[in-house]
């Protein structure tokens, strides 16, 4: 009965581990403030908060890689069909988290590094749309995957958490040797995502809930809000119902 309880609680902190990211990757919270936050939720109370503690903040640290390896594909213009070899090194305690390489279904993908670094060198970006059915069986991703090395990086370990950053080499068919060193997280205090970037982050989430028209409608109303003099919004319709 107590292994029992203990899988169950297992479980139920990996379902809150989903839904903290969706939160962080909405609001842009540290992983610190988000557990504060779940810890008034009842689930928290009966998951295993150990677990939910730990692998929070290792799952997000590793954004820096993903930022690194998307950097390098605009800059050099790469596609798949140019890439030999990905290698990453960061930090032991993220790699202990993400280092699936064959992960199974949409939840073990959000958990594994090669699978959204492969994802971000097709598609340019690891959004919402990145867990359906068609990207997770898609050969060429699949593929991609098989090309990344993970590597824990001493000086990186020992600066965790103070910092939390990556190194990215892609090496290409033709033999460069491309590598960037991300230092921090896009949209962490140090590196601001820019106003282009929150629109689109907006739009993606906003969009499906209010439709398209209603969420730029919001957005523009949102961009000019301290000229406002009043703002009212009725949940129950999800759509804006008076900005005077």
């Amino acid at each position: 009965m107590a292994r029992d309880s203990s899988a169950r609680a297992r479980h139920l902190a990996r379902e809150l581990l989903v839904k903290a990211l969706y939160q962080w990757q909405i609001a842009g919270h540290s992983a610190e403030e988000i557990v504060a936050q779940f810890g008034a939720l009842p689930d928290y109370e009966r998951c295993d908060r150990e677990f939910f503690g730990e692998l929070l903040p290792k799952i997000v640290a590793d954004v820096a890689s993903l930022d690194a390896v998307i950097e390098l594909r605009n800059k050099h213009k790469l596609a798949p069909k140019d890439i030999a070899r990905i290698r990453i090194a960061t930090y032991q305690g993220g790699l202990d988290v993400v280092d699936n390489f064959k992960p199974e279904g949409d939840y073990q993908a959000k958990f594994s590094l090669p699978y959204v670094v492969a994802h971000a060198l097709i598609h340019g970006s690891v959004r919402l749309n990145a867990f359906g059915p068609d990207r997770l069986n898609d050969p060429q991703l699949r593929a991609l995957m098989a090309k990344v090395e993970l590597s824990a990086d001493p000086e990186l370990s020992r600066a965790f958490p103070r910092q939390r950053a990556a190194r990215v080499e892609i090496e290409t068919t033709d033999g460069r040797k491309l590598s960037h060193f991300q230092e921090t997280r896009k949209g962490d205090p140090e590196l601001p995502l820019s106003d282009a970037e929150l629109n689109d982050k907006y739009l993606e989430l906003a969009a499906p809930v209010l439709g398209d028209a209603s969420a730029r409608a919001l957005l523009k109303d949102l961009w000019a809000l301290e000229t406002l003099e009043t703002v009212e919004f009725d949940r129950g319709e999800r759509v804006p119902a008076h900005i005077a």
